[in-house]
């Protein structure tokens, strides 16, 4: 019984670094031909962290190796969801540093103050769901909640980036 639950977990963990892969290099093909990431390889990246660190957290749960103590767990989720924000950052970082600005100006161009958005964006996202995660008990409500946080990311992702309730001051262009 173990050993099928074992095998679905895997299962999960490499369809969820599929996942990342795709939507990695879905942004590199899209930088690349149309000099725009898109927000269809962010969705795919984020979504793939996302479940892979569902799929950790159950884990841990379910293995009586992760339950020594409570500060090592929660140091375990927050190691991961900062590896997570930081290979999220180093996407764009690499896009930045290979195509850059391009020749006439079309291409990969964020500042500083681009990657400091997204990666405040993507730890916020990352603590919201840490936090849902220890306080409700139910899997389906912090699923559910999870993915309620997940779309707002992405809503204010697509907002800042191009605008689309035309708020003034912080829509994109």
């Amino acid at each position: 019984m173990t050993n099928s639950v074992n095998q679905k977990q895997n299962a999960f963990k490499v369809a969820s670094i599929t996942t990342i892969v795709v939507g990695i290099v879905l942004l590199v093909y899209m930088v690349m031909m149309e000099s725009e990431p898109g927000i269809l390889p962010i969705i795919l990246m984020t979504l793939g962290t996302i479940s892979y660190i569902f799929v950790e957290v159950k884990t841990n749960k379910a293995s009586n190796k992760y339950l020594r103590g409570i500060s090592n767990k929660m140091n375990k989720r927050l190691f991961i969801i900062l590896m997570g924000v930081t290979i999220l950052l180093i996407v764009p970082l690499v896009l930045q540093i290979t195509i850059g600005t391009g020749v006439d100006g079309q291409g990969f161009n964020w500042k500083l103050n681009d990657f400091l958005i997204f990666g405040f964006l993507l730890f916020s996202t990352g603590l919201l769901c840490e936090f849902v995660l220890r306080k409700v008990t139910s899997f389906k409500k912090s699923i559910l909640l999870c993915g309620v946080i997940l779309l707002l990311l992405l809503l204010i992702w697509a907002e800042l980036a191009v605008g689309i309730f035309n708020i003034s001051g912080f829509s994109g262009s």
